[in-house]
């Protein structure tokens, strides 16, 4: 076959789509030489309908009558009847359905075998790979807790879960899926200004090594609790096509409609005052030694801002920066009581707080057991309130 193309109206996982092919013949085929066109098709492709085939001779306009399509056991054929379809000159034809079209796999690479028989004797015969994309993840929302310039902050993801997310902990069988949700940072934007550091700051974490990264509502350890594994992949430099990588597993399985809450602590914000930072999740997943990507967004979060944190004169005004100050003292202090503590902020010139959702109070406290410290420190009924000039 002297040339040979797909297009697919739609390379989205989960879309149906219309495929269109065109090709030519290096033999003139006409009502004589009885031509049929047949198509092998992956069994990953799912038919909304009935096929509908039209055939577009000398890639002019469609002939009529229009072929009739038959799918039998995964192969698609029809006949070229009357039509004729010179040598060298580029032939179209388009496969729908009498529904929505043809539903798309999850993304990854298929093969469809293209043949031409004349009289029922094969004479051309190729295979082309048809790619499909991932799909989108609905109502993906990343929020930095604060957006201060090269500071430290919790990054807090949700999302809906597109689809049936098998779980993210080992598994001892290759044929299992396991699943693993990837979070990307970019190190500079394509004009080359500084984002995020390759190491996100964390310049104590070797490559490689875990980090902690906590769950929410449908995303939970598979064996119980929050405490997730993350694994940092450092950017090998800093450059618009070098990522620092998180992939966090060791997560439940999750039901497709479910909402996702994923929360990163300690996360060096971006260098630059004047550029957005565009972060990437993914949710991939990996069996029989094989890993792809089925599910991917991206989200543009907002510039970072001048430092707003505001530090505490005390904190290491003593002698060798001790500091004279009281830690806040939670009352009653008992193990397993539940408890309140009460912090009084004096904000500095310019550094309010302003109302709404765009602003945010980060509260770190020192190091916590690595069991699962969101389990034992804070249960899920933990609340804060804050008023204004010390008023209840």
């Amino acid at each position: 076959m002297d040339s040979l193309s797909i297009t697919l109206s739609s390379d989205v996982a989960g879309d149906a789509a219309t495929w269109e092919f065109i090709f030519q013949n290096p033999t003139t085929l006409n009502a004589g030489n009885l031509g049929t066109i047949s198509l092998t098709i992956s069994s990953a492709f799912d038919f909304d309908g009935t096929p509908v085939c039209a055939l577009y001779p000398d890639n002019g306009g469609a002939h009529a009558p229009a072929p009739t399509c038959t799918l039998t056991g995964g192969v698609l054929s029809f006949t070229t009847g009357t039509a004729t379809l010179n040598t060298g000159t580029d032939q179209r034809f388009t496969v729908a359905t009498s529904g929505t079209g043809i539903i798309n796999p999850e993304a990854g690479d298929y093969v469809i075998i293209f043949s031409i028989s004349e009289a029922g004797t094969p004479t051309r015969q190729e295979t082309i790979i048809v790619t499909t994309t991932p799909a989108a993840i609905p109502g993906l929302a990343i929020q930095p807790l604060t957006r201060d310039q090269n500071r430290y902050t919790m990054y807090k993801f949700t999302f809906t879960a597109p689809d049936d997310i098998s779980a993210g902990n080992w598994q001892s069988d290759a044929n299992n899926v396991q699943s693993f949700i990837v979070v990307e940072f970019p190190t500079q934007t394509g004009g080359g200004v500084d984002l995020f550091d390759e190491d996100l700051g964390k310049t104590t974490v070797a490559d490689g090594d875990t980090i902690p990264c906590y769950g929410g509502d449908a995303l939970e350890r598979y064996d119980g609790g929050s405490l997730l594994s993350c694994q940092l992949n450092k950017a090998a430099a800093a450059s618009p096509t070098d990522f620092v990588q998180l992939v966090i597993y060791d997560f439940a399985a999750i039901t497709s409609g479910s909402n996702v809450i994923l929360y990163i602590p300690n996360i060096k914000n971006s260098d630059s005052l004047t550029d957005t930072a565009d972060i990437t999740l993914k949710i991939r997943k990996k069996a029989n030694h094989l890993t792809k990507i089925i599910f991917t967004e991206t989200v543009t979060v907002a510039v970072a801002t001048v430092n707003m944190v505001v530090k505490n004169p005390k904190n290491d005004d003593g002698a060798s920066g001790i500091p004279t100050n009281l830690a806040p003292a939670f009352a009653p202090a008992s193990i397993n009581e539940v408890s309140k503590t009460e912090i009084l902020l004096t904000p500095g010139p310019s550094r309010g707080l302003a109302a709404g959702a765009t602003s945010a109070m980060l509260l770190k406290f020192p190091s916590l057991p690595t069991t699962d410290p969101m389990h034992y420190v804070f249960s899920s009924e933990t609340y804060c309130t804050v008023s204004a000039a010390n008023t209840p």
